[in-house]
């Protein structure tokens, strides 16, 4: 999980922005966290697509990723570091890449073969 603090003066809305198509499966939710940064189940089953940030406050990503259709050779894989935001403060909505933190990642040891539903296998 990756949180991020409004430290500005104004709400913000936080969406996630739209994300390049791939080939391997990615999943990501956004969730408003307290004050105490506490996550709890009852935080993430909340988890909505658009959420309003206001001054002071924080909010949590919680992001995975899966081989899905992307076919991996044994001793490899892939990860992200930054997730692309877009922000909308007073009207205006920029697209922000925003630094993790730290890498999701996900390797295999052998071979990743896509399944047969996976489109062009």
């Amino acid at each position: 999980m990756w949180s991020f603090r409004n430290d500005g003066r104004v709400p913000v809305d936080v969406r996630l922005a739209a994300f390049e198509p791939s080939t391997y499966e990615w999943r990501a939710h956004l969730f408003s966290l307290p004050d105490d940064g506490s996550v709890t189940d009852g935080i993430i089953d909340r988890a909505a697509d658009v959420l309003t940030v206001g001054p002071g406050e924080s909010f949590g990503v919680q992001f995975a990723l899966g081989f899905g259709c992307a076919e991996f050779a044994g001793g490899s894989g892939t990860g992200i570091d930054s997730l692309r935001l877009d922000v909308t403060t007073l009207g205006l909505t920029r697209t922000v890449d925003v630094p993790g933190g730290s890498s999701v990642a996900i390797m295999t040891e052998k071979s990743h073969h896509p399944s047969a539903e996976c489109d062009g296998s």
